[in-house]
């Protein structure tokens, strides 16, 4: 009777040492897979959306009217640490149309500290800071 409770004991206590350390080790496996997921996620791509509307609304005592309705989203997208992507899309409704044009879409390089090389479709011309003409 003894040894037969010594045997259950043992065999309870390698069973639940065996549980508990298939738990732990999935638990360390998953939280190691996430942190370098996280580091990836986070050290590599970097995304913002900004951007603004517009609206045109006209009241008077006869009628009241909102026209011209617009959304213009801007796309900030950094994939690499030296490389921006950025663009605007212009969204509108006049009337009963919709119009979507590309505001600008440029990719800037910073090759160092003291230089970036910028190329695409730009709306301020060379030599004026595109801040102090557009948000």
């Amino acid at each position: 009777m003894k040894k037969k409770f010594l045997i259950q004991f043992a065999g309870l206590l390698l069973f639940s040492a065996t549980a508990f350390s298939q738990q732990y080790n999935q638990e360390n496996i998953d939280s190691l897979i996430q942190s370098k997921v996280q580091t990836q996620v986070a050290r590599n791509s970097k995304f913002l959306i900004s951007g603004y509307t517009n609206m045109t609304a006209r009241f008077s005592k006869e009628q009241s009217s909102f026209s011209n309705i617009g959304f213009v989203p801007i796309l900030l997208w950094k994939p690499h640490q030296n490389i921006l992507v950025e663009a605007e899309v212009e969204t509108g409704l006049k009337g009963s149309e919709t119009s979507i044009e590309l505001g600008y879409a440029d990719v800037s390089f910073f090759l160092n500290k003291y230089l970036t090389v910028r190329t695409g479709k730009f709306i301020s011309p060379f030599g004026i800071f595109q801040d102090r003409l557009h948000p």
